[in-house]
């Protein structure tokens, strides 16, 4: 799995993290009103008999947790490497970063532990084409009643809503969501895209049978900083995430204060007894 600027088509970079309280190795850092796209790979050796000895691939989007599309992805004549690109929701509406916190002070909003809002997910199932007798039985079964089925309010329902954030959830939850664009509706209409209703190409063997999973954690620069998981004072590789900051007077406080001597106090005895850090043989945290 691959993020793209939905602007340039450039690949938007996983930064590596090395803080101790990240559940990733690797997260997106990104910026308010941002537009994507989701590009998918399949290697050739996801082909292999072993690992689908059917035609087919069922790729499905998950984004802050919520099913936004699924595409059929079909075994390439060569057998070798295949791509999607997910740039938009069945309705046509394109991807954006934006802020979660809706700007106000007062209590804050109760959120799950469950919560998955700041993470992109895709999914891999194995999947076989329909025999004829399954669409003839589907022809006469199912009638073409579904053709606007993304245009009622289910799929409003996808977008992530604000939420009032105090400090203390900050911390804990991501800072950023995903909303959609505008609905375009040559695109939601173009056969291609919609079906108009008709059988899929393949169907799923078994949806709780997958064979792989991608995912990702996404936030603002300001975020992950927050949380102590990137420092842009001593990882100059963040900087550029910034904007307006002097990074040499903030160097230049940094380091007075490691070379400041802040002391250590003892109060096991029930009094105070103070001691140089260095010759206490104690060290920093971090």
């Amino acid at each position: 799995m691959f993020l793209m600027d939905g602007a340039t088509e450039d690949y938007i970079a996983p930064e590596k993290i090395e803080a101790p309280g990240c559940p990733k190795r690797f997260v997106l850092v990104v910026k308010q009103r941002q537009e994507y796209k989701v590009k998918v790979k399949i290697a050739s050796g996801a082909w292999e008999p072993e690992v689908n000895s059917y035609r087919w691939y069922h790729v499905e989007l998950l984004i802050d947790g919520n099913h936004v599309r699924r595409w059929f992805i079909p075994k390439p004549p060569d057998g070798g490497n295949v791509e999607h690109v997910f740039a938009a929701d069945p309705m046509g509406r394109k991807f954006y970063f934006d802020t979660r916190h809706d700007g106000t002070n007062g209590a804050k909003d109760q959120i799950a532990d469950s919560d998955e809002v700041g993470q992109i997910c895709v999914r891999f199932r194995r999947a076989k084409t329909f025999s004829l007798a399954e669409r003839e039985f589907s022809r006469r079964k199912r009638p073409r009643r579904n053709h606007d089925y993304h245009k009622d309010n289910k799929f409003t329902l996808r977008e992530a809503q604000k939420k009032r954030m105090d400090l203390d959830t900050k911390l804990k939850k991501s800072t950023m969501r995903t909303i959609f664009g505008d609905s375009d509706d040559h695109y939601h209409h173009h056969p291609r895209q919609r079906g108009g209703g008709r059988l899929p190409p393949a169907k799923v063997i078994d949806e709780e049978d997958i064979v792989a999973e991608c995912s990702t954690m996404y936030d603002s620069a300001e975020a992950f900083e927050r949380r102590n998981w990137i420092n842009p004072v001593t990882q100059k590789q963040f900087r550029k995430y910034y904007s307006n900051r002097k990074w040499s007077v903030e160097e230049e406080s940094f380091q007075e204060n490691q070379s400041t001597d802040h002391g250590v106090c003892d109060l096991t005895s029930g009094q105070e007894i103070w001691f140089d850090r260095r010759r206490a043989g104690i060290k920093n945290e971090r």
